[in-house]
């Protein structure tokens, strides 16, 4: 179909402990008699995780042939105990605007009650796509369990309030964190980093 011979690239530096820096691109020789730049896209990156519980992760794209920042990312973490919060957003510089963030909440606990909940926003269409909402409460041999899963896209889009009684010895699994096409709710950094 083509051919492609490509020099890449992939540099770190830890500039501290708990911060890394990192760059990549990548050169094609092939490009270089062409119109279009014979460089890649070239991509920074930062990770800084002061403690092991907390993370924060950038990562941003040049469009060479563009010549314009196209794609910034974020995603900051934090694990306390069970519980694991997470919020992702990814800024579109091309069209200047944040395309997507992501909320995602899982472990939290207050006595017998645990909640889960999983946000996206979608923000070329100024909508949510997903919203779920969990509340449990721990009876001892059974939960009650309430479940709020508003969805606008895919199959069956729309609003489902559920609240049932589950013994804990039988094994289950709910559509918390799925989408209505099988993708997943998240954020895109990992259930735990």
């Amino acid at each position: 179909m083509g051919q492609a011979n490509l020099l890449t690239t992939d540099l770190s530096f830890r500039a501290a402990r708990a911060l890394l820096i990192g760059a990549q691109s990548s050169y094609d020789l092939l490009q270089r008699a062409g119109s279009y730049s014979s460089w890649q896209g070239v991509g920074l990156r930062t990770e800084f995780t002061p403690k092991k519980d907390l993370a924060l992760r950038t990562y941003s794209t040049y469009d060479t042939s563009g010549q314009a920042w196209s794609n910034h990312r974020l995603d900051l973490s934090y694990k306390s105990g069970p519980m694991f919060v997470s919020y992702g957003a990814r800024y579109d510089g091309i069209r200047k605007v944040w395309g997507d963030q992501n909320l995602y909440v899982t472990g939290a606990r207050w006595g017998r009650i645990s909640g889960d909940v999983r946000i996206a926003y979608n923000g070329y269409l100024h909508r949510f796509d997903a919203q779920q909402y969990g509340v449990v409460v721990d009876l001892h041999c059974a939960e009650a369990v309430l479940q709020v899963v508003d969805m606008n896209t895919g199959f069956r889009p729309g609003r489902e309030i559920t609240f049932f009684l589950r013994l804990k010895a039988l094994p289950w699994s709910g559509p918390l964190g799925t989408g209505r096409l099988g993708q997943p709710i998240g954020t895109g950094t990992g259930r735990d980093f």
